[in-house]
């Protein structure tokens, strides 16, 4: 790429808009995501964090726990890999609506299955709840404006600052009473979540 023009030619060049006037303008928008993958985050730092101790405590080994993570994060590739071109189809709102509203129940389901019942619910889990990622992302790259970087980075922000939060929560509230009541505890959070999207679907159809 070293012989590739990337500037611009100073007399061409467009004014653009400041940094603060953009994130004033879009900042509920991403108020209503930074709603949705916080509730949203709960599951997914249950499931990427804990999963082989969850199932250590339910009775199974850490084999087992393993070869579970495994089985989550293979489907969550896939999802990642074709919610983009679902989200094309159906439209961005319309599949993260979905992904929103499936992932608790399947996750609910998860904490009351038992042996082998439990891939088939870590294959769907691993799809939707991993899935939500890029279609977010898909969303804010879909905004109009002159500072995609920054509005990148602004979703990168939440996307840390959340995980980092719901993995401290996961963690302490898993030593205080368990992870087997915190799992499910998760699984009612992220039912939080579908208010967001509600909102965000009204706002931004």
């Amino acid at each position: 790429l070293r012989n590739v023009n990337i500037s611009e030619d100073i007399e061409n060049k467009k004014t653009y808009a400041g940094i603060k006037q953009t994130f004033k303008q879009h900042l509920p928008f991403f108020i209503l995501i930074a709603g949705i993958m916080f509730f949203r985050g709960f599951m997914k730092t249950s499931i990427t964090s804990f999963l082989p101790t969850y199932l250590d405590e339910k009775g199974g080994s850490l084999w087992l726990g393993g070869v579970s993570l495994t089985v989550f994060e293979f489907a969550g590739a896939i999802g990642a890999y074709l919610a983009g071109t679902f989200s094309d189809k159906i439209g961005r709102l319309k599949m993260l609506t979905t992904i929103i509203l499936v992932s608790p129940i399947l996750m609910l389901s998860f904490t009351y299955s038992e042996g082998a019942f439990i891939f088939p619910l870590l294959l769907l889990l691993g799809f939707f709840i991993i899935s939500s990622t890029p279609v977010i992302l898909a969303l804010v790259m879909d905004i109009d404006s002159e500072h995609q970087a920054f509005l990148s980075g602004v979703f990168m922000f939440i996307s840390f600052v959340s995980s980092s939060i719901t993995n401290i929560f996961v963690g302490v509230l898993g030593d205080w009473i368990g992870l087997i009541d915190t799992y499910k505890i998760a699984s009612m959070l992220a039912f939080l979540a579908i208010p967001f999207v509600l909102i965000l679907r009204k706002r931004y159809k």
